[in-house]
């Protein structure tokens, strides 16, 4: 059953819990004070009501991975498997310090996108308060049925238009998001971020950015490689590209290499294909993907440059074209007004 909101621990959350637990418990702590102190340091109200229950689980004798798949509802996958690779396998220490580190990364992809979102959503306001008070106030000039203009009276009125728009804008956001939370958008949102430049080409990057990490990391975590494959591209947000590197698993069962599995992917660059298949020759493969992921990474944010210099060109153009219209509306009205008399 699909609910509205997600009690799922955020990334940037999971990257502050990760960090420090892994710190503690790299300090030399066992596992339950680790877990305390990490409470005791400053976690989310929910971080803290999930580890506190892990701990008093594994006080009554369950392992670390019954304690931590007891808080599913709260904990991504990813976490809980790595945590259940680490504790079978005796390397829980350097797993968590992969964890923190792949969260963090992901929680910095996160911020970059957002970041280079500000500018351009700055402009946007700006068009369309700026924009829509010179539309409104030289309609208002250039009507012969209005008297004498009282700003004031001007003000109320756009403050009330102002407020009708946001109510409207609020719905349609409301809208979107319970859309989106039950999967009703998601062939749209797919066309858009496979198809429509150059939206595509920054999630697709991001999206191998991903894909790479999570690999990298549940491979050094000892997880059987159709896991590895299935769960990293998952982690990709992007239904076509993860059905595309599924196609991967089957050849696997039959016996067949990485770089020959993934040879049909097109989701894969060429410079994937052949640093996948240096990395399993060399036995390096765990390095490798740490490589790619840093690679697509560094690929997403030039993309992401790219995306936001033609949002500003569009924002611009957009802007001009309004002005553009002012201008034009007044000068219009102002010389029909003078060929009437």
């Amino acid at each position: 059953m699909t609910v509205l909101f997600s009690s799922k621990l955020s990334i940037r959350e999971m990257a502050v819990v990760c960090r420090q637990l892994s710190t503690a418990y790299n300090a030399g702590l066992p596992i339950i004070s680790a877990l305390q102190l990490v409470v005791d340091r400053g976690a989310s109200i929910r971080a803290r009501r999930a580890l506190l229950t892990m701990a008093e689980l594994i006080r009554n004798g369950a392992t670390l991975a019954d304690a931590a798949r007891a808080q599913e509802a709260t904990f991504p996958d990813l976490f809980i498997v790595v945590l259940a690779a680490g504790e079978t396998g005796g390397k829980l220490g350097a797993l968590l310090n992969e964890l923190a580190d792949h969260y963090e990364e992901m929680a910095k992809i996160a911020r970059a996108a957002k970041v280079a979102m500000v500018y351009p959503g700055l402009q946007l306001l700006s068009a369309w308060y700026l924009g829509t008070f010179a539309l409104n106030i030289m309609k208002t000039i250039l009507d012969p049925s209005r008297g004498r203009i009282v700003f004031a009276d001007y003000l109320s009125s756009y403050a009330s238009f102002q407020i009708k728009s946001h109510l409207i804008a609020l719905a349609v956001i409301a809208v979107i998001f319970i859309l989106k939370r039950f999967g009703m958008l998601d062939s749209g949102i797919s066309i858009v971020k496979n198809h429509v430049w150059p939206i595509n080409q920054i999630s697709r990057k991001f999206s191998m950015a991903r894909f790479f990490q999570c690999f990298a990391l549940l491979l050094g975590a000892g997880i059987e490689i159709k896991q590895c494959i299935s769960r990293s591209a998952a982690l990709t947000l992007n239904r076509i590209m993860e059905r595309d590197l599924l196609q991967a698993i089957p050849f696997i069962v039959q016996g067949k290499t990485l770089a020959e599995a993934f040879a049909r992917c097109k989701s894969f660059t060429r410079v994937d294909h052949e640093m996948v298949g240096v990395g399993e020759l060399s036995g390096e493969l765990e390095a490798t993907c740490k490589k790619l992921s840093e690679y697509h990474l560094a690929e997403a944010s030039s993309a992401l440059k790219v995306g936001m210099r033609v949002m500003q060109v569009l924002i611009t153009l957009v802007v001009g074209a309004v002005i553009g219209y002012i201008v034009i509306s007044f000068y219009g009205r102002l010389y029909g007004s003078m060929l009437d008399l």
